[in-house]
């Protein structure tokens, strides 16, 4: 796992934080970076834990083998079994066995639903690059990555601040990123994006009834969850490496059909990404693909 911007000196904060980037390392995770609170940006303040001083990004490579050239009606992501599964195991095991070791410090992990801009956040990490499509892309994963935090939460005001700030981080990306500087800007993913004014994964996700419009969107695509054309488009997703993290390849399901669901159990949808949303939702997609055939 590459780690950037942890801190060198030998106290206990840094040990702590190089213990946990031991259990991110075990568990297959591709990168972390720590941050200050101060270099985040907060979204959802109401989250952030109490007296949080700093936050480890880290990135999750999700794409396996058997996924790099599926072609179904659900995003590669939605594929396995739901990613919050594997999040929620991974941060029971880093709070339970750093607390015990650290007690003076309070861990907290988020993903997804986190109280910072989590792809803003790894860009100022130097985890990767932003993307014309809003996503981070990662030198050795691309695109297919999730993102995760752990934050550190401490009274003591020497764990106030990381050795780098900001400015030396972006000045350390200038001279040392060879291989990822940036978006190419090619335009690729903007051409190929069948819905360029609202995503058509946030459509296919969006409850109730839809508009003729969103409808046919699903209709022509054929995707029932999620999309991932601006990623299988972008040639910066090219001569990736894999996951090898199991949980990702395993109870993969890339395409799902009406009699699939009707028969599916309430413990089988619960652990599906797309479970979030309720059946009535991905049913309503597969109607309007099925009226398509």
């Amino acid at each position: 796992m590459n780690t950037k911007h942890i801190p060198e000196e030998k106290n206990r904060f840094s040990d702590a934080v190089n213990y946990v980037c031991s259990i991110l390392e075990s568990a297959g995770c591709s990168s972390a970076s720590l941050l200050d609170i101060s270099d985040c940006i907060t979204d959802r303040s109401y989250l952030m834990p109490e007296h949080a001083t700093h936050a480890l990004i880290f990135t999750v490579p999700y794409l396996s083998k058997a996924a790099q050239k599926a072609d179904g009606n659900l995003s590669v992501y939605a594929a396995p079994r739901d990613y919050h599964i594997f999040f929620a195991e991974l941060f029971k095991n880093i709070k339970s066995r750093t607390e015990k070791i650290f007690p003076e410090f309070s861990i907290n992990g988020f993903s997804d639903h986190s109280p910072i801009n989590e792809v803003k956040a790894a860009v100022c990490a130097d985890l990767g690059v932003l993307g014309d499509n809003h996503l981070l892309i990662t030198p050795d994963y691309g695109s297919y990555v999730f993102i995760g935090e752990i934050f550190f939460s401490s009274g003591e005001e020497e764990y106030g601040k990381v050795s780098h700030t900001t400015a030396e981080i972006t000045s350390a990306r200038e001279k040392k990123s060879k291989r990822l500087s940036g978006c190419l800007h090619c335009g690729r993913c903007i051409k190929a994006c069948p819905s360029p004014n609202k995503c058509l994964s946030a459509i296919t996700q969006k409850k109730g009834k839809l508009s003729d419009t969103e409808a046919e969107l699903i209709s022509n695509t054929k995707s029932v969850w999620g999309c991932d054309i601006c990623q299988k488009v972008c040639p910066m997703n090219h001569d990736i490496k894999l996951s090898e993290i199991s949980f990702f390849s395993e109870k993969l399901s890339f395409n799902i059909t009406l009699s699939e669901l009707e028969d599916m159990s309430d413990r089988d949808f619960s652990e599906r990404a797309y479970a979030w949303r309720g059946k009535n939702t991905i049913e309503r997609n597969l109607r309007i693909t099925d009226k398509n055939k």
